[in-house]
């Protein structure tokens, strides 16, 4: 089971639906930028093409990670996700991001 199905399956947004409330743009905003600059700050040049050439499943484990932000993004604004979902899911991201890295540094010096 992979980093991305370990995290969706411990997830359970409806027990919280209730007591959750909107969340705005610039507060989602200023935490994914946060996760972004820690990506940013160790990447490696070609590491998306080494990785969609050479790990596909991480590859697809990535874009999942990135999509399932993209869905929480709009769920904390309507109120049917929290924050710490949000943040969960972009330790998610960098994780697999920073896995990829490592990768490309390991086979490419």
């Amino acid at each position: 089971m992979g980093l991305m199905e370990k995290y969706l399956s411990r997830v359970s947004l409806k027990d919280r639906e209730n007591n959750l409330m909107p969340i705005s743009d610039e507060a989602l905003r200023d935490i994914y930028l946060e996760a972004l600059n820690k990506i940013n700050n160790s990447y490696i040049e070609g590491t998306i093409k080494y990785i969609q050439e050479h790990h596909k499943e991480l590859d697809a484990e990535i874009n999942m990670a990135d999509d399932r932000i993209n869905e929480l993004w709009g769920k904390c604004n309507e109120g049917k996700a929290s924050i710490e979902d949000f943040k969960t899911a972009l330790i998610v991201y960098e994780t697999l991001y920073i896995q990829a890295i490592n990768l490309n540094k390991r086979n490419n010096p």
